[in-house]
């Protein structure tokens, strides 16, 4: 019986961009001279893909088949999604007067690492690389469309920030550390059913960017990336009678739309990146051999004469990527003593990071004068429905946040996926 097993970086355990859904402010004031922001995001989730099942494929463990089974049953037939995410970085705001001559700008430095590993997959891909295709003689296995996209970049960039405008505008540099896609807009594997000859049908696209390996220091490609953040105060009309009965109309603000972009650009990949392009059908009989001993059957298994038959020559050429931009609207409503309750709503979408369009949802609790939390529904994205909760620390020099985009996932083995994000504001 033939069983072919079948290892696609799909699941390999990468880290990828950040994922917190509330959009960090750098809240400087006529008090303050410097603010320093940080944070780390770190996340995985599959849909169909349990933390039982996750946890074992990536710390190790024995997957039986009752699991696999269960597993594979929640999958859809195709455009399961499957993502790692890691980021981290850091941004200091300085005031001056000397900037534009004019006292209501600032500027900032950041740095970040950012990793993305996102891919969609088949159920029939997933049956066959953990159950094989033994089962499935005499039929077709459709293993595409499947896309696998793995990008790792750091960016260096500088920043302007108007106070009173609440607008910011920012330039990056990007260092591509490493680049990697797949496209398999068809492959089809189909075994006779007399298990005499096995073929696999495939139009695939391949770019490949790590000829100087795929650490921290390695330089294959350079870029820019651009950053918009603008948020609009929402004020309504708030009538108040004087002591002389005369009615006076003030304003009071209840909220905060927030409009983010961020990492628009691209990364030039131009350090003899790798390029294949297979469109073919490859077939295979087996070996006819008369006579075992004869001479010029000894080397009748060579390593290369495979590889050569099966992957094409690569093309070097330097090509262009598009990043993993994210765009972000959210809604905050103002927490006050006399309003402790409020509402947060928003909608967020990543390019090229096989994800679906995310909105969500919920509320806002005052809990002390230094004290908030946050909780929300989440739809879209990696997943279908999540649960999402946020606690926020504000003192004078200090503001700080965990948050949790996947609380169930947290916490449970049976929930899909885990996500944690930190940030650290210090106000000086």
């Amino acid at each position: 019986m033939i069983r072919i097993c079948l290892f696609i970086g799909l699941f390999s355990f990468c880290i990828g961009n950040a994922q917190t859904l509330f959009v960090a402010s750098n809240s400087m004031d006529s008090t303050n001279s410097v603010v320093i922001n940080g944070y780390a995001n770190a996340f995985y989730q599959g849909q169909g893909l349990s933390n039982e099942f996750m946890n074992k494929l990536i710390f190790g463990g024995y997957i039986d088949d009752q699991l696999k089974d269960q597993t594979e049953q929640k999958l859809l037939n195709f455009g399961n999604r499957l993502a790692f995410g890691f980021s981290t970085g850091i941004k200091c705001y300085v005031a001056t007067d000397r900037l534009l001559n004019n006292p209501n700008w600032n500027f900032a430095v950041n740095a970040d690492y950012i990793e993305l590993n996102s891919s969609t997959y088949s159920k029939d891909l997933f049956h066959l690389i953990f159950s094989g295709n033994a089962d499935r003689i005499g039929q077709n296995m459709e293993l595409g469309p499947s896309y696998i996209n793995r990008i790792v970049f750091q960016k260096l960039g500088l920043n302007l920030a108007h106070k009173s405008n609440n607008c910011e505008f920012g330039v990056s540099f990007i260092k591509g550390q490493s680049h990697f896609a797949l496209a398999a807009n068809q492959l089809t594997l189909h075994t006779e059913s007399d298990l005499s000859a096995i073929s696999l049908e495939t139009n695939t696209y391949m770019q490949s960017a790590n000829k100087r390996g795929n650490k921290i220091g390695a330089f294959n490609g350079s870029g820019f990336a651009l950053n918009f953040t603008y948020s609009l105060p929402i004020k309504v009309k708030n009538h108040q009678s004087s002591s002389l009965s005369k009615e006076t109309v003030a304003t009071k603000e209840i909220g905060t739309i927030t409009l983010q972009m961020d990492n628009i650009g691209a990364v030039a990949w131009n350090n003899s990146p790798s390029t294949y392009q297979i469109d073919t059908t490859y077939s295979y009989a087996g070996y006819e051999v008369d006579n075992l001993f004869n001479i010029d059957n000894v080397n009748w298994v060579d390593e290369n004469t495979i590889s050569d038959s099966i992957l094409p020559q690569p093309r070097v050429s330097n090509y262009w990527t598009v990043l993993p931009a994210v765009f972000n609207l959210v809604y905050v409503s103002k927490l006050t003593t006399s309003h402790p309750l409020g509402s947060v709503a928003g909608a967020r979408y990543q390019l090229n990071a096989d994800m679906k369009p995310m909105i969500y949802g919920g509320v806002n609790i005052r809990l002390h004068r230094k004290l908030s939390t946050s909780v929300i529904g989440i739809v879209g994205g990696y997943g279908t429905i999540t649960t999402g909760i946020r606690i926020n620390y504000s003192s004078n020099f200090i503001r700080a946040f965990a948050s949790c985009n996947n609380v169930i996932g947290l916490i449970s083995k049976k929930g899909y996926g885990k996500n944690i994000n930190l940030g650290l504001q210090c106000r000086f």
